[in-house]
């Protein structure tokens, strides 16, 4: 009965996983038919290799960035990793989520690579899971500071679903605020204190503090990654400014989040295309700054694959 179970579950995973590659590799192809292909060589072989290497060297400082946030919220659940731990954790799962997509998360692997030091696995689960919802909150923040920019160049007809999205968004946020002023909180710490509970971790607190900083060390590791797009669109000879890139960006990384294809290949190319449509951008340019995205993002991950080979070494817990 077990051993059925688990190779129903090995199917079920590689089933997943054909049905995200089959995904990634349709839309590619299917954008890739409509493209000028001179156009995307001749702007790879005039590109400026100085801009592309100052490209992966800012995606390869966001990377201690996330260290670092995962470092913080892990002290607000009880167990303590150094920054250079973490950053190398976090370079090792960044690098196997490259390599083996759908197969083992980057989350999973930097996990492990903590947990497998001793600590309790129900902490290192909920420090990663407090990591990913704090990152995708600092994504949606600067969407919504940054959406002013971009409904004027959108269709009336969308322009008018986003401001009734967003005036529904901040009735809520009114509605939950005074909500849980009214209750002083005390409803929603039981709820916490109940969750903390069935997870096994009392003891947890939440910190105000701590979750502040996470959110500006999520803003600022996002923002590392929009510079490092933004210098490789110079150093493919893509005209355009920063300003452009912070509007475009995050819903591209909020979209790419979805679990629909293989580390976001062929959405995060289909978004560019549709997103920089707005802005002039033809779309064999908007195509290739995808894929170069794509590529910076396995290039700065590589340290990991150093890390990986040496975890005996260096998995050190403080």
């Amino acid at each position: 009965m077990i051993s059925s179970i688990f190779v129903l579950g090995i199917m079920r995973n590689r089933l997943i996983v054909v049905a995200k590659l089959a995904i990634s590799v349709s839309v590619i192809f299917t954008l890739g038919k409509r493209l000028d292909f001179d156009q995307i060589l001749l702007s790879l072989h005039q590109a400026d290799i100085f801009l592309f290497l100052v490209s992966t060297g800012l995606a390869i400082l966001a990377v201690p960035v996330v260290g670092e946030r995962w470092r913080l919220l892990a002290e607000m659940f009880l167990f303590k990793i150094s920054i250079a731990v973490a950053t190398r954790a976090t370079f090792t799962g960044l690098f196997i989520g490259q390599v083996l997509p759908g197969g083992i998360g980057a989350d999973v692997v930097r996990g492990w690579m903590v947990w497998n030091s001793g600590l309790r696995n129900q902490l290192v689960i909920a420090s990663l899971v407090a990591d990913r919802i704090v990152s995708l909150c600092a994504v949606v923040l600067m969407i919504m500071i940054s959406a002013p920019l971009l409904i004027p160049l959108l269709p009336q007809k969308i322009v008018y679903s986003i401001q009734l999205i967003l005036v529904a968004i901040t009735i809520v946020a009114f509605i939950v605020f005074f909500t849980f002023r009214k209750l002083r909180l005390d409803k929603f710490r039981k709820v916490f204190r109940w969750l903390i509970h069935k997870m096994s971790i009392e003891g947890v607190k939440l910190s105000n503090r701590i979750i502040f900083y996470a959110l500006i060390l999520a803003i600022l590791g996002h923002t590392l990654m929009i510079l490092s797009a933004y210098f490789l669109s110079l150093a493919i000879g893509i005209n355009s400014s920063f300003w452009m890139w912070l509007v475009i960006m995050p819903i591209v990384v909020l979209v790419t989040a979805i679990p629909i294809s293989i580390n976001g290949w062929g959405i995060r190319e289909y978004m560019m295309i549709h997103l920089w449509g707005l802005f002039g951008l033809i779309e064999s340019k908007s195509f290739l700054i995808s894929i170069c995205v794509g590529l910076v993002a396995i290039l700065s991950s590589l340290p990991g694959l150093w890390f990986w080979f040496k975890k005996k070494q260096y998995i050190l817990v403080d």
